[in-house]
C-alpha cells in the first residue's frame, strides 16, 4: 500500500513577495535613530537603508569588498550567484 504520510495535513500558504515598503518619512525616522545610536546593529540597520542591499551582503560585509565609494560583491556572496557593484553615498560611507 502506497500512501503519502503528509496526506492528513494542511499544505502550507505559498509565501508570495512582499509589497510593504517604508515610506519616506519612515525611512528618515530610522536612519535618524541608527546614525544617532551607533552600535553594530544600528550600522547595519543605516547600510540597508543607504545601499538597498540583502541583510546578508550587509552584515557579512568585509573591508575587501568596499573599494573607495563602491562596494564590490562577487558572485559567491549574492542571492542571484551574479557579481555587482554597489556605489556608496558619502553618509553610508
Amino acid at each position: 500500500m502506497n500512501s503519502n504520510p503528509l496526506a492528513a495535513f494542511k499544505r502550507p500558504n505559498v509565501t508570495s513577495s512582499r509589497e510593504r515598503v517604508l515610506t519616506e518619512s519612515e525611512a528618515r525616522l530610522l536612519l535618524r535613530h541608527t546614525l544617532s545610536n551607533r552600535n553594530r546593529f544600528n550600522d547595519i540597520v543605516s547600510l540597508l537603508l543607504l545601499t538597498g542591499q540583502r541583510k546578508s551582503e550587509v552584515s557579512d560585509l568585509r573591508w575587501s569588498e568596499v573599494d573607495g565609494d563602491m562596494l564590490n560583491f562577487a558572485a559567491s556572496r549574492t542571492k542571484n550567484k551574479r557579481a555587482h557593484r554597489v556605489p556608496v553615498c558619502a553618509m553610508a560611507l
